[in-house]
């Protein structure tokens, strides 16, 4: 029996050292508290900067809005500052300029368009823009007048008209000849 005792006693003191040894129980814990406090941490470190990008988003508003506020002042030619008015004026140009790039866009955008659907056989409303086939004389959209185009020369070989500036027929596909 007291041998038994005496093994029982061994085993026992074997666990509680083997629990508390760096792979045991102990160890596990020791290493999951290491691992929550870097998780604060990272967690703290992504709060902090979160905050700071969302000052930093209010600060590049708020200067926008004290940049657009000077620009209108300019403008009314009511902004009392020498140092400022060469930055507003460069600003005021600089959308002059955008509208135009803005317009000249529009009209290539536009003439691209027309030239799309005339490939395709239809023309553009000058009116309202919408597209029609190039027979009408109304536009089915607005109700404008429209102007047909008008074949200048006939196919040489067929007879089919021929749009001004045709380099083949439509028709047959023979070469246009001036």
């Amino acid at each position: 029996m007291a041998d038994l005792l005496s093994s029982f006693k061994d085993k026992a003191e074997a666990l509680v050292t083997s629990l508390n040894s760096e792979g045991g129980v102990r160890g596990t814990i020791e290493s999951l508290r290491r691992r929550m406090a870097e998780a604060d941490r990272r967690r703290a470190v992504r709060r902090l900067q979160d905050e700071l990008q969302r000052i930093e988003r209010q600060i590049g508003e708020m200067l926008t809005d004290v940049g657009v506020q000077a620009v209108a002042l300019q403008r009314a030619s009511a902004l009392n500052s020498p140092e400022l008015a060469p930055l507003c004026e460069r600003i005021i140009d600089l959308e002059t300029l955008l509208q135009e790039q803005k317009r000249e866009l529009q009209k290539i955008e536009a003439e691209a368009q027309a030239q799309r659907l005339t490939q395709a056989g239809l023309a553009v409303c000058p009116h309202c823009g919408h597209p029609h086939t190039q027979d009408v004389a109304f536009c089915p959209h607005c109700g404008q007048a429209v102007k047909p185009a008008i074949p200048s020369t006939f196919c040489a070989h067929c007879g089919a008209p021929l749009r001004s500036g045709a380099r083949f027929c439509p028709r047959c596909g023979h070469e246009a000849v001036d």
